[in-house]
């Protein structure tokens, strides 16, 4: 290397060397804005201390006001609460999931059914009630919601399938003893649930028991609401045997 390229070599190196002192560190330039964030905390600080100060001065300014305003309150927190829960003053309650509120689950009230359908169940029950039914089960059906709104009027009725109609509590054999000892006779197919198959004991009334016409129990015509009215009386062995 001959002598001025490396003079001008020393040159470019003793430059860059002045250039870094120069220049200031990272950690110097955040030292430096250091004091303004510790002012500007110490401001908030400040100005939060001189509100929660103010705000116990008026406190004990008006604290004659105190009892009155905390029963307002209080008056106040009850009226959303009160108002909701007097939306089920307006209409029945869906029995089986109860709820309050403006989009409520409302039900039928009464026994449960409209006004045209509770004819059907009144002819369906005045046929029953008029030929000689079970001591103990007048009718029976498929699912409770169907033997529910009989129940209600005053109607010694029972669910062969329970709730949902699928409940396997009374088979062929058991039915048939219910009709031997004369506790039951009228069998109510259709109605609540009725789609989901019932259990052993609809299935035996399908296969064992003469089913009666429309007509027979519901003479006005008419829709009779997917309901089938079977005389299970003098069954039993084939009840048995299903």
């Amino acid at each position: 290397m001959n002598l001025p390229e490396d003079s001008r070599l020393r040159r470019h190196f003793a430059n860059l060397r002045e250039e870094d002192r120069n220049a200031a560190p990272p950690f110097g330039r955040t030292a430096a804005a250091v004091p303004s964030v510790s002012l500007r905390g110490s401001s908030l600080r400040i100005a939060l201390t001189a509100i929660l100060l103010l705000a116990i001065a008026v406190m004990l300014a008006v604290r004659r006001l105190a009892a009155p305003a905390m029963a307002f309150v209080f008056c106040l927190l009850l009226v959303a609460p009160a108002a909701y829960s007097a939306t089920t003053w307006r209409a029945p309650v869906e029995g089986t999931f109860p709820a309050a509120g403006p989009k409520q689950a409302t039900g039928a009230g009464g026994f449960g059914v409209n006004s045209k359908d509770l004819k059907v169940y009144r002819a369906l029950m005045g046929y029953v009630q008029s030929h000689h039914p079970g001591s103990r089960w007048a009718l029976l059906t498929v699912a409770a919601n169907t033997s529910a709104p009989f129940i209600l009027m005053g109607l010694d009725a029972g669910a062969l399938g329970g709730y949902s109609g699928t409940d396997p509590a009374v088979d062929g054999p058991r039915l048939a003893r219910l009709l031997a000892r004369g506790q039951a006779r009228y069998v109510l197919l259709g109605g609540e649930f009725s789609t989901r198959g019932g259990n052993r004991a609809t299935r035996a009334v399908l296969r064992a028991c003469p089913q009666l016409p429309d007509q027979v129990w519901h003479p006005e015509g008419g829709s009779s609401l997917g309901f089938a009215l079977f005389d299970c009386a003098g069954d039993e062995r084939a009840l048995s045997a299903a």
